[in-house]
């Protein structure tokens, strides 16, 4: 079973999920149940690093906390297939399919682009219930209606409705929308990871993976390394082979794809 919790406006979905674990609200949940928190609005939305995430009404913005007995170093393997099924949801609703609606791309580790601009990004952070079962907690936010009017980021943001309107999309792109097909589609690719293990989630990302083969630049703290990008390893990291040949795995970091603009 997996519960939802809809309210109108939240400080963050992460918090009220984080909350809600502690408080032990997910008790009765079996194994392969679900916390959902999806809010109309945020008030301290947060991405990466303590990034602040602009969150006004009319965007989706959502928390899927999941059971993770197999502890921290397997959470990671949720965080790509929630990118996955974000994939999977753009595309019934025609992204990718349809003439003028580009295809979705995901970009190492938990953003997805639209024609090199990002249109979501996802949050991952862990946390105990009161029988000290890890939980991981996964904040999406996905600019549904609207995206910053800021160019600083690494990547420009987009809106899946400036693309949608664009193509004569209709009727208009709502949250509810995109959440529907999303969460079918992660129930799915999550109960098949806790059958099958990694694997067949490192495959579905490849396949809508951004930058594959290409040159890329990747920034730990001062520190750049410059390559090509092969891809996921089996524990998730990113795989490149550097200038001088060598195969390399980065488990964080930024990531910059001249192809892209970065």
């Amino acid at each position: 079973m997996w519960r939802l919790i809809a309210l109108p406006v939240v400080h963050s979905t992460q918090d009220v999920a984080r909350d809600a674990l502690r408080r032990g609200e997910a008790k009765g949940l079996r194994a392969d149940g679900a916390l959902v928190v999806w809010a109309g609005e945020q008030q301290g939305g947060r991405g990466r690093h303590g990034r602040s995430w602009t969150s006004p009404p009319g965007n989706l913005y959502v928390s899927v906390a999941l059971p993770c007995p197999e502890g921290p170093a397997r959470a990671t393997d949720v965080g790509f297939a929630t990118g996955v099924a974000l994939t999977r949801a753009l595309e019934d609703l025609g992204f990718g399919r349809r003439p003028g609606l580009p295809a979705p791309r995901l970009k190492w580790p938990n953003d997805l682009l639209l024609d090199g601009a990002k249109v979501a990004g996802l949050l991952l952070e862990s946390v105990k219930d009161p029988a000290g079962i890890p939980w991981v907690s996964m904040g999406l936010g996905v600019n549904v209606a609207h995206c910053p009017a800021s160019t600083e980021a690494l990547y420009p943001p987009t809106a899946l409705c400036h693309h949608w309107t664009g193509a004569g999309g209709s009727p208009p792109l709502e949250p509810a929308t995109v959440l529907e097909p999303l969460l079918g589609h992660l129930a799915d690719i999550v109960a098949r990871w806790r059958r099958e293990g990694f694997d067949p989630v490192r495959k579905a990302w490849t396949e809508h993976g951004h930058g594959l083969g290409e040159p890329v630049r990747v920034r730990v703290g001062e520190q750049a390394t410059h390559g090509v990008f092969l891809g996921l390893g089996a524990d998730g990291a990113l795989r490149m082979r550097d200038s001088e040949g060598v195969d390399r795995t980065v488990l964080a970091g930024d990531v910059f794809f001249p192809s892209a603009g970065g």
